[in-house]
């Protein structure tokens, strides 16, 4: 390595540290026990006391449907849960099959394959196939997840149905709540007072950790329409035996430079996600192109140009020497500095659906202003070091909600940077 390599990896190495750390916290990542939905009827949470019911869910316009074969959801009077496989010819083609997760289908949008597409297949045994990058097809290694229906092209018609402005609004009058009732005796507590009556109203992704017992934290979330609680316990083995998540070695060569270009205004994308039954919306911004290993790539991103950019991706690793996909950010074309910010770059929640990106940040944002400011249609400069590819937290528990890469974000070579498998 130059005295430059050196640097940056020296930087990364403690950068990577301080992740370690971040997800060994009391509360974190590592810590979750339980998922529960809740519903109308009153009912327990495995690990932590009380009655609980939720009066209601939202109609989201995702739904479970793992037997289609969707593209970008496109025109009007249909949402994320629409069936048109029918007829379906799409830009990245993404077949179906992988047993136990349940995905939304999308709007067809009748678009024919060009040269130089991606095109994502599936053999009979449900193994998925990513062209290899003198396009033959290549099984990926035994073990990989099938590649889900979804979002299949990046650059898609604007005007989807899944628009954020109909989102309703939690102050609203009837909106759905959790109400959950304590002993006294239990010892619960809410904000550090003792809690027997409390009443919760949350938005779409939003979390409330207020409620303690005992060590443990009560995590009180609404994921795609409906209300859950996930219990998380520093006593957790998983988080007592952690001692780091392994990585490959630090790569200059995994530092790249791409090219973004914006939507002109933020488009959103069903997807599927780590937990079965759930769909969600990813909202995205633009799109980065660049080669790696020699091969032209080009990924759908989230976030900011102004501030950070996140990719969720694919990659010929995926299911054996990484977890099932994985993300990495980087600094937006207008962000400040050339370091990318945060704890490691880790998101704070592990979805996206309609909260809009892989760090929470609210949806439609548009990518323009009168400052000329990463306008719809001009590339721009960008770096991306996939040495700071992250796992979301559904490769270390399985209570995680993370969102799937839309199917055509597959870089189809190795990317042998960042975090690999952990479990």
């Amino acid at each position: 390595m130059n005295e430059q390599a050196e640097a940056d990896a020296q930087a990364w190495h403690a950068w990577h540290e301080y992740r370690n750390k971040d997800l060994a916290s009391p509360h974190g990542w590592l810590t979750l026990t339980s998922y529960t939905w809740l519903g109308d009827a009153a009912a327990r949470v495995p690990g932590f006391p009380g009655e609980w019911r939720a009066d209601g869910a939202l109609d989201l316009g995702i739904q479970r449907d793992d037997a289609v074969v969707g593209a970008y959801a496109t025109g009007s009077g249909a949402g994320c849960g629409t069936d048109s496989s029918a007829g379906h010819s799409a830009r990245a083609v993404a077949v179906p099959g992988d047993a136990g997760v349940d995905t939304p289908a999308l709007k067809d949008t009748a678009t024919t394959p060009t040269s130089g597409d991606t095109v994502v297949t599936q053999t009979p045994d449900n193994t998925a196939v990513i062209p290899a990058p003198d396009h033959t097809a290549a099984p990926v290694p035994a073990g990989a997840p099938a590649i889900l229906p979804g979002d299949t092209s990046l650059t898609p018609v604007p005007g989807d149905a899944v628009t954020m402005a109909d989102r309703p609004d939690p102050s609203a009058v009837g909106y759905p709540a959790v109400e959950v009732r304590f002993a006294p005796e239990d010892g619960v507590t809410q904000n550090g007072q003792p809690a027997t009556s409390v009443r919760i109203t949350l938005g779409e992704d939003e979390s409330d950790f207020s409620l303690s017992w005992q060590g443990k934290v009560a995590e009180v979330g609404m994921r795609g329409g409906r209300y859950m609680v996930r219990v998380r316990d520093p006593e957790t083995p998983v988080r007592r035996e952690f001692v780091g998540v392994p990585t490959f070695p630090y790569d200059p060569t995994a530092v790249v430079e791409a090219a973004f270009t914006p939507y002109p205004a933020p488009r959103h994308v069903c997807i599927g996600t780590a937990r079965p039954g759930l769909g969600g919306v990813a909202t995205l911004v633009g799109e980065v192109r660049f080669t790696y290993d020699g091969v032209a790539v080009t990924l759908a991103v989230s976030g900011d140009p102004a501030d950070e950019l996140t990719a969720i991706f694919y990659d010929r690793t995926n299911g054996q020497e990484t977890a099932a996909w994985r993300f990495v950010s980087f600094p937006g074309p207008n962000a400040v500095g050339t370091t990318p910010t945060g704890p490691a770059g880790a998101p704070p929640s592990d979805e996206v659906h309609s909260a809009g990106d892989a760090h929470g940040r609210a949806p439609g944002k548009v990518c323009g202003d009168a400052t000329g400011k990463a306008r719809g249609g001009v590339a721009q400069r960008v770096q991306i070091d996939f040495n700071r590819s992250l796992n979301f937290p559904a490769a270390f528990t399985d209570f995680g909600t993370c969102p799937r890469p839309v199917p055509a974000n597959v870089v189809p070579v190795a990317m042998r940077a960042g975090e690999c498998r952990y479990r």
